[in-house]
């Protein structure tokens, strides 16, 4: 099976977020290219390189 990818890069865009959302640009090829975070990272939602 071949899935189709977006051509635009995760996270290209930025979205609104709440009071206690924040966006970190992690950019390590380790980890992750940018994250996320709710409440001090209770929750991280974290984009990979692609």
């Amino acid at each position: 099976m071949r899935v189709a990818r977006d051509p635009a890069p995760p996270f290209a865009k930025a979205y609104p977020t709440g009071p206690d959302v924040e966006f970190t640009a992690i950019e390590d090829r380790h980890y992750w290219k940018s994250e996320y975070n709710l409440e001090g990272g209770r929750q991280t939602l974290a984009c990979g390189f692609g």
